[in-house]
């Protein structure tokens, strides 16, 4: 059995939060402390209420992102009178997000949603989503404490400078509840965002004079992965490639593959590819340079198991292996 140096919650400690800032941002930035008079529900509605929602971020918002950096996440803020949400697993059909270089600053943007949108269009997640019971803390916690549950990129998106358009295309949840989340109307004037009431409509129905408090994860271009050869039991080899270099990682072990959500802490909200079944973290180790590998006697009852390998700060998950 691979030694149990930590329970599974333990997993949600690896680094200190202010380490996590380095590979995220808040969005406005002035809002990272600071409450916003009005909430928006747009981007967590539920059936039969189908949204599009779209905003713009303007480029001196995200000059901490080097040109050439993936994009890989986003999540929202709990408004101040919001309680934690939601009360039961929530899901949506189709939750589908759309990340691109908008032609139009902040401000000037189209009621209609295609004209906001740059030639360089991801669909960076499409298909289901669901966000856990509880993933979003009540809005009486502190603004920099009340981000919620992250929703990690299938195709992350380059950025590379200029305003970053967001539109956001959902068909409502099945839990018959909403949430608001912090809606910056005091950051601006002009049209900065707005959503309409169906999930494929072409224009804005209702318009904001700033976008949703919104916080981007963003990580390292190269793919994060993970290997294992050797013998089991015996010496097994974990090797990786694609991390961020100088920075922790931790190996996560499960004896089964599933989706797993880390429920608090600097990674609240990032899912992994196993389950919970005998689920701990086995250690935590330097990225180096970016790639590397480690030696491990694996004893009789970790062979056949799985390893995923997550990167803080930045939360950023690699591929799912198996122990021989």
């Amino acid at each position: 059995m691979l030694k149990k140096l930590f329970g599974a919650s333990a997993v949600l400690g690896l680094a200190v939060s202010a380490a996590l800032a380095q590979n995220s941002v808040v969005v406005p930035q002035q809002f990272l402390n600071q409450n916003t008079a009005n909430g928006l529900n747009s981007v967590l509605r539920d059936a039969p209420n189908s949204r599009t929602y779209q905003c713009v971020y303007g480029s001196n918002e995200l000059s901490g992102i080097a040109p050439g950096t993936p994009i890989t996440g986003i999540t929202w803020r709990a408004w101040q009178g919001q309680a934690q949400w939601p009360p039961s697993d929530a899901t949506w059909t189709a939750y589908d997000i759309y990340l691109s270089t908008s032609p139009n600053a902040p401000g000037s943007l189209s009621t209609t949603f295609a004209a906001n949108e740059g030639g360089d269009r991801v669909l960076v997640k499409s298909g289901s989503l669901t966000i856990p019971a509880g993933s979003f803390p009540a809005g009486s916690n502190p603004p920099a404490d009340r981000f919620g549950y992250v929703i990690q990129f299938s195709t992350p998106f380059t950025y590379n400078g200029g305003h970053l358009c967001v539109t956001i295309r959902h068909t409502g949840n099945n839990i018959a509840s909403a949430a608001f989340v912090d809606n910056a109307t005091e950051y601006g004037t002009g049209v900065h965002g707005g959503y309409t009431t169906t999930y494929d409509g072409p224009t804005m129905t209702f318009t904001y004079t700033g976008p949703l408090v919104a916080k981007l994860h963003y990580g390292s271009g190269a793919r994060y992965t993970c290997s294992i050869t050797g013998t089991c039991p015996g010496t097994v080899r974990l090797s990786w490639s694609g991390a961020r270099p100088n920075i922790q990682q931790g190996i996560v072990f499960a004896r089964n593959t599933g989706n797993f959500v880390i429920p608090s802490g600097p990674c609240q909200g990032t899912q992994l590819g196993l389950g919970t079944n005998q689920l701990q973290l086995y250690n935590t180790i330097g990225t180096g340079n970016g790639a590397g590998s480690v030696n491990a006697q694996a004893g009789p009852g970790a062979c056949g198991g799985f390893v995923q390998l997550i990167q803080v700060p930045g939360c950023q998950t690699s591929n799912v292996a198996q122990v021989p």
